[in-house]
């Protein structure tokens, strides 16, 4: 069994507690709001009195989660930067376009891909305010990301302490770890990742620091974090030949049991990723402003994570196959 399926198995049975102080996105650092942040071009989604994220990728086109804007009319969406100071730029909200495919599917199960959304401004942003382009490649298993969005902040330890903030920009870093749904060693063994498609959802892992005499566990040496309420339709990035690029976007994390808390060590999370079908169709919607299919009108905003029962089944398959890989074993031996 791999490290992230121990990890997932613990989360599943148990409230996960670690040592260390964990900060922001959870564990990260907040942005400065400077005019020369890196992050400029990422802003919040203020959807109703909730508050997402969101990431410019055209002057006046931002890419989040489908199930962050759902079927709200754009009246009620609106997008803020905050660019050398708070809240210094609240521009409404013209049209929004959710994937086609979307059926209200969050997280890591079949149709989770699809959970994407792009917003187009009724006036564009600023003049030189960052444009991310969108990471045509696959991402690596092992590589570094960097998540930036407005979620809660709080300790590893004990989960959220601080309520997302539209003003507030936490930035952080972790592993891409699995992918669903692929054959071979990208879906960690997991037998709910399996599929013959590429990768389409990528996993990361929050672990918690290693204790005196434990091993390194897979955290990177510093600033490993996670995502939390909030953080839906941030941006994943990675740094390419001098460049930020958006390699996915968030929408989910699980939680230390069925009924724990989200977002602290021991946990999990997750994005669809930009590359391939996806990725060409928000090149297509950039082209071609024309609205996508209707949607069920019962989709609201809301907290990305995959379902309690969900998370059961999965444990409860994990368990078979481990109990199939001993008595294999036995056989063998």
């Amino acid at each position: 069994m791999t490290e992230f399926l121990r990890l997932v198995c613990r989360s599943l049975v148990a409230f996960v507690l670690g040592t260390g102080v964990a900060m922001a996105v959870v564990d990260g650092d907040v942005d400065p709001n400077t005019v020369e942040s890196p992050w400029a071009g990422v802003g919040s989604v203020t959807v109703g009195k909730g508050t997402y994220s969101g990431t410019l990728i055209a002057p006046n086109y931002v890419l989040t989660a489908a199930h962050v804007v759902g079927r709200r009319p754009p009246e009620d969406i609106t997008f803020n930067l905050n660019v050398g100071g708070d809240l210094t730029h609240r521009i409404p909200v013209a049209e929004v376009f959710v994937h086609p495919m979307y059926r209200g599917v969050t997280g890591f199960r079949p149709g989770g891909e699809y959970d994407l959304a792009v917003i187009r401004l009724a006036e564009p942003a600023p003049a030189g305010v960052p444009i991310y382009p969108l990471y045509d490649d696959d991402l690596m298993q092992g590589s570094v990301i960097t998540f930036v969005g407005y979620g809660a902040g709080g300790m590893g330890a004990i989960g959220t302490t601080e309520n997302p903030d539209p003003a507030v920009k936490r930035v952080g870093s972790n592993v891409a770890e699995c992918f669903a749904f692929t054959m071979g060693p990208d879906n960690c063994d997991l037998i709910d990742l399996v599929g013959n498609g590429p990768r389409a959802v990528y996993l990361y892992d929050f672990d918690a620091p290693p204790g005196p005499g434990q091993r390194q566990n897979g955290r990177l040496p510093i600033g490993e974090s996670s995502l939390a309420g909030g953080d839906s339709g941030s941006g994943t990035f990675v740094f390419i030949q001098g460049q930020w690029r958006l390699a996915a976007v968030n929408t989910f994390v699980t939680r230390a049991g069925p009924n724990g808390k989200m977002s602290v060590f021991g946990t999990a999370g997750g994005g669809v990723l930009l590359s391939g079908a996806n990725g060409d169709w928000v090149r297509r919607v950039l082209g071609d402003v024309s609205p996508p299919p209707a949607l069920d009108t019962t989709l609201k905003p809301g907290v990305p994570e995959p379902r309690s029962w969900f998370l059961l089944l999965l444990g409860l398959s994990m368990v078979t196959v481990a109990v199939w890989r001993q008595w294999r074993a036995v056989r063998t031996g």
